[in-house]
């Protein structure tokens, strides 16, 4: 599955892990027993890969990712498919849903959005909060925000300087945000 991981990274523009990484990540036994794995496969090959999370009678897609080379056969979408028609078909489950959109600045949110209303998804707004530790607090301001944006420049596939800018840029007011 790593190809499907280091393409859709790709497409998205963020940083992978390496190969030897994403092994080890799926090798581990401290995974949750909540936690799905699904695939689609093309022969041998793993085309596209699904992560599901069960919580009593909710489930989240949480993430879906696919190798470039299958993407003309619609392997996402196959596996999307398949995981939607056999979680709505579950006893017990009530609601599905495909997470919320990203925080991060240029993000394919748009694309993704289009996607989820395309497959009878609803969209369901929600109030986002970003809460900022007591710690952390005297460091975000104005000039952090700057050096996020130069973190970005010379990082600009880093996920976590993406969202971090990302979360700084939601509601800025001059004030470090904090909870109310």
């Amino acid at each position: 599955g790593y190809s499907c991981h280091r393409d859709t990274c790709d497409r998205n523009g963020l940083a992978t892990i390496s190969e030897e990484a994403y092994k080890l990540k799926w090798e581990k036994d401290t995974e949750p027993p909540h936690r799905e794995l699904w695939a689609a496969f093309a022969g041998a090959d793993i085309a596209a890969l699904g992560v599901v999370w069960v919580c009593g009678k909710w489930a989240e897609l949480f993430s879906t990712e696919s190798a470039d080379q299958y993407l003309k056969y619609y392997s996402n979408h196959v596996l999307f498919y398949n995981i939607l028609r056999n979680l709505l078909h579950r006893d017990g489950i009530e609601s599905v849903s495909y997470g919320l959109s990203s925080i991060r600045q240029n993000s394919k949110s748009d694309t993704l959005h289009h996607f989820k209303l395309s497959v009878n998804f609803e969209a369901v707004p929600v109030v986002r909060e970003v809460r900022v530790s007591p710690i952390l607090r005297p460091v975000v301001n104005p000039a952090s925000l700057a050096g996020l944006k130069i973190l970005e420049r010379i990082f600009p596939k880093a996920r976590h300087i993406l969202a971090a800018r990302g979360a700084l840029d939601m509601d800025w007011s001059g004030e470090p945000l904090l909870a109310t």
